[in-house]
């Protein structure tokens, strides 16, 4: 992609309209958004992501929207930062598979950070005619790390995909109902007797049932782990060589976590 100097104010704004468009899904024949990326110019590396930039605490006005689409733009040398429903949205493209490395999230956390802004970002997509839907995924990752009280800057949708799910599901029904029944008698258990059996059961099925790595992560003694996990068994009758009981155990410490935020 071309340098975030080297473009034309003009073309620069006609990218802009290009993207918005796709936004608003004004253009959806395939063929015709390939041939506006080539007249535009926009030379994409085959990894995309979207990414949506919200000012917190501060007053959003159009000059500091504009002032930090250019401190955006010189940070990930792109063009491809646009203005869109009062935030800033970014076309980014990568040769590897992931966004950037450690230290590019370090330094983009720190620049979010003293510029009072918050991130959310897509998954991974390949064309540009999914941009508007991992847009919305950008545009979600906000929204659920402010109801999950999530700590950072940064909001990835990959790590929230399962707490989308979950949530998506209250306005059907009372999500407590998806809780495990193993779940809610070694949560009520552990409550009453200050046991971790529940906590125990999951850093187990977590390390696949390895005893050796789950007593090192809970530090304890190996013969602790092995009496509390048939304690369990005999306790609920566990199945631990049912994987779909083993899956719903995890989603409802999912919904657990989920209850203690709202």
């Amino acid at each position: 992609m071309e340098d975030a100097n080297g473009s034309s104010h003009t073309a620069s704004s006609l990218s802009d309209t290009f993207l918005i468009a796709l936004l608003n899904q004004k253009m959806y024949d395939h063929k015709a958004i390939e041939e506006r990326e080539r007249i535009y110019g926009l030379k994409l590396y085959k990894n995309l992501f979207a990414l949506v930039i919200r000012i917190d605490n501060r007053q959003n006005t159009n000059d500091r929207l504009y002032y930090l689409k250019r401190i955006y733009q010189n940070f990930f040398n792109r063009q491809t930062v646009i203005i869109y429903n009062g935030q800033l949205v970014i076309l980014l493209d990568t040769i590897t598979a992931e966004i950037q490395n450690e230290r590019e999230m370090a330094s983009f956390e720190n620049l979010l950070e003293e510029n009072d802004c918050t991130a959310g970002i897509s998954k991974i997509f390949y064309h540009l005619y999914d941009f508007c839907e991992h847009y919305k995924q950008a545009h979600n990752a906000l929204n659920l790390g402010d109801q999950l009280k999530k700590p950072g800057r940064i909001r990835n949708y990959d790590e929230l995909i399962i707490p989308h799910m979950i949530l998506s599901f209250r306005g059907e029904t009372n999500i407590k109902n998806l809780i495990h029944p193993v779940v809610k008698a070694l949560k009520d258990l552990d409550d009453k007797k200050g046991s971790n059996f529940l906590e125990t059961l999951v850093a187990y099925i977590n390390h696949n049932q390895d005893t050796t790595l789950t007593a090192k992560s809970l530090h304890v003694h190996y013969n602790t782990l092995k009496y509390r996990i048939n304690r369990i068994i005999e306790l609920t009758e566990l199945d631990l060589s049912d994987s779909e009981t083993l899956f719903n155990i995890q989603l409802s410490v999912k919904v657990n976590e989920i209850l203690a935020c709202l």
